[in-house]
């Protein structure tokens, strides 16, 4: 199927179309084009699939559809910033826009509750008085937002955000992908505080410790930040007894390796490879761990 999505007659969808599921076809024309012919109308649409298409322009009109569940955008060409009115909106729970152009920095509504019932987070959410990365208490259950974010292979650069002091941190994001990207500066202290389960940030330019991530994330499964320039030393203690798979090569560690490793359980894939300040014994059991499937710390 080829064409340009805005010359649909949308208005005649309006109300009732619920599912629009057209990935993987050759659909071109403009996303702002489209909200001038009647993007916005689609007031019943949970589930938009327009994966693997030639789509440009950017992402902000989505954010005009109240209803809103999955939106999956991989491999188009939109481009412009992630915008923060599509990570506020209160019913989003899936955005898959891998392998595109975005650029400019990641909005703090990101990582920040959402109110329920409510189109816009609170006004300390647009960060004016910033805590150097490290504001931010856990959510608590009155609260919604996107539970997957995928924003692979774009042109996403500066740091991750940081929060304002006081700032109510998201309790829904769980899967979270920003890898193939320019992003920098250092892992934000709340990270840990997040309810994450799979977190890959791979391929990056991200910097400084990685200990205070290992040390406080206790949910996490799939820990993926190799090829960047984190450093220092891996912790004594890991949080994350359920985790699978750990990711570290390639950056500039030191020090030796923790005992804390060989008592991950769950532990099938283990890489710190290119860490040339790294070194030491095997902790004990990582050596007999019958569930490592791959291991890699050369």
């Amino acid at each position: 199927m080829s064409g340009d999505v805005s010359a649909v007659s949308w208005a005649a969808f309006s109300g009732t179309l619920q599912v629009l599921d057209l990935d993987t076809n050759a659909l071109g024309g403009s996303v702002e084009d489209w909200a001038a012919a009647g993007l916005g109308g689609l007031a019943a649409l949970r589930y938009c699939g327009l994966g693997a298409n030639r789509l440009s322009g950017g992402l902000r009109p989505f954010a005009a559809l109240p209803s809103l569940l999955a939106l999956l955008l991989h491999g188009n060409r939109l481009s412009g910033p992630l915008p923060e009115e599509l990570m506020q909106h209160p019913q989003l729970r899936y955005l898959d826009a891998d392998n595109n152009r975005l650029n400019g920095t990641l909005p703090a509504a990101i990582f920040l509750a959402q109110p329920l019932g409510s189109s816009s987070s609170n006004s300390s959410s647009n960060g004016s008085s910033s805590s150097s990365g490290g504001g931010g208490s856990s959510s608590s259950s009155g609260s919604t937002g996107v539970n997957t974010l995928l924003l692979s292979g774009n042109l996403l650069n500066g740091s991750l955000p940081d929060l304002p002091s006081g700032a109510v941190l998201t309790g829904e994001l769980s899967y979270l992908d920003l890898s193939n990207n320019s992003l920098s500066g250092p892992l934000p202290r709340y990270l840990p505080r997040l309810a994450l389960s799979y977190l890959d940030a791979s391929h990056n330019r991200l910097a400084g410790p990685v200990a205070p991530l290992l040390r406080g994330a206790w949910s996490l499964g799939v820990l993926r930040l190799d090829d960047n320039g984190l450093s220092g030393t891996l912790p004594e203690v890991v949080a994350a007894k359920h985790l699978q798979a750990l990711d570290l090569s390639s950056n500039r560690l030191t020090g030796t390796l923790p005992d804390a490793l060989g008592g991950l359980a769950y532990l099938a894939r283990l890489d710190l490879a290119g860490n040339a300040g790294l070194g030491g014994r095997l902790p004990p059991g990582l050596g007999s761990h019958h569930g490592l499937e791959g291991f890699d710390v050369t």
